[in-house]
């Protein structure tokens, strides 16, 4: 998935890639460009990704997007919600 493409249809998953660096964890993904947040916990990491792939697609795509946990800590579920007014 990259802005480039229309509205997605269908719910997609964003596999993070953690690292520890110099005491704290750093996300990045190859499912979302432009993606890279860092937190003290993995959990940290996750809310914040969360929250940057719904900033990213709102600011690229004009998209509200959900963004759910799933049992694996290092993938989040993306799903479009509608169009975001301009």
């Amino acid at each position: 998935m990259t802005f480039s493409e229309d509205r997605p249809r269908e719910s997609f998953q964003v596999k993070l890639d953690l690292r520890r660096q110099d005491g704290y964890l750093s996300a990045v993904s190859d499912d979302m460009p432009g993606l890279h947040v860092c937190g003290e916990t993995a959990e940290a990491v996750r809310v914040k990704a969360a929250d940057a792939i719904r900033a990213l697609y709102r600011f690229n795509s004009k998209l509200d997007v959900d963004v759910a946990a799933t049992d694996d800590p290092t993938v989040l579920r993306v799903r479009p919600r509608s169009v975001a007014p301009t």
